[in-house]
């Protein structure tokens, strides 16, 4: 009981905090999408002077980790730190909340979607979550508590539109 209580807070809290992280517009920056067969393409341009927040770059509170283009289709990855949060509540053993924004070749947010991750980490470690649409994008609790090297795939299915994502991050 405790520990479903616990979690219930924690979806509170992060449901209060996601419809201020504004999900980002690239359709009016001046470039095009980059994708190359059905493989994610790592954004190489600088976005660093247009004003917004970008993978790797703490600002505002944001961490964006990645951004991904997948069949025409933008993808951002924001992840929140939450081990602050969950000190003291027993059994919680999630430690961050990732997010991820979605937008299709036009720029429209992809709002109706079914999302999941699955998530390999050091030693045998695996998560498989499905996300739930928050602030303009998908996100779920997940376990980095450990340091090393996570793989993370991401499946979205939008209608008939499939989309899958996969990228390293690295826990210090």
């Amino acid at each position: 009981m405790k520990k479903h209580i616990a979690q219930i807070i924690i979806v509170l809290l992060v449901l209060a905090v996601a419809p201020a992280l504004p999900a980002m517009d690239h359709s009016k920056m001046g470039h095009d999408m980059v994708k190359e067969g059905e493989k994610a393409v790592q954004d190489t341009m600088d976005h660093s002077k247009m004003g917004h927040d970008m993978p790797g770059n703490v600002e505002g509170g944001k961490n964006w980790i990645r951004q991904a283009h997948v069949k025409g289709h933008h993808f951002a990855y924001e992840l929140i730190d939450m081990r602050e949060k969950v000190k003291g509540m027993p059994g919680m053993k999630n430690t961050h909340h990732l997010m991820v924004f979605i937008k299709d070749a036009q720029g429209n947010t992809i709002g109706k979607a079914k999302v999941g991750y699955l998530i390999k980490g050091p030693g045998d470690m695996s998560q498989k979550v499905m996300c739930m649409g928050m602030g303009g994008g998908f996100g779920s609790d997940v376990n980095f508590g450990k340091s090393g090297t996570y793989l993370i795939k991401t499946k979205v299915v939008a209608g008939k539109t499939k989309l899958m994502d996969s990228f390293e991050y690295q826990v210090e």
